[in-house]
């Protein structure tokens, strides 16, 4: 396994960033001064980093665009129109998790919703699904 450099590590974080957010990787390069093919091939040259941060930018944004379209709709239950209010009432209800997944994420192919799951469970369930998982291989 290679190890990046700092910048490069910087400039990986930024592109992860960049990427996550929906930005090309012409725009990303442009951006961070480098040349989009050297962005494309970090992804195999460092992996596990790039997976890392990628993962986390993906979780960042995923967050921030919760955060943003729960604010609009709380906007609108203030609204006067009682049609807009209710829509806005039901979409937020919607958002509520009614309960936890039954099964996790691929760590592979979803790491961002991997870790999130490993998140929502207490210390029991942790405890359980590393004995499970373990007892598997």
């Amino acid at each position: 396994m290679r190890i990046p450099s700092i910048r490069t590590r910087q400039d990986m974080r930024a592109a992860a960033e960049l990427r996550a957010a929906g930005a090309t990787w012409e725009t990303i390069a442009v951006a961070i001064r480098r040349q989009p093919n050297l962005l494309t091939r970090w992804a195999n040259i460092y992996c596990e980093d790039w997976l890392e941060l990628s993962a986390g930018a993906e979780e960042r944004q995923a967050r921030q665009m919760d955060a943003e379209s729960r604010a609009a709709l709380r906007n609108q239950l203030r609204g006067k129109d009682l049609k807009v209010r209710l829509e806005a009432a039901e979409q937020l209800l919607r958002q509520i998790p009614d309960e936890k997944p039954t099964a996790p994420p691929d760590p592979v192919t979803n790491p961002a919703g991997f870790s999130a799951y490993l998140k929502t469970l207490n210390e029991d369930e942790l405890n359980r699904f590393i004995k499970e998982t373990i007892d598997k291989c």
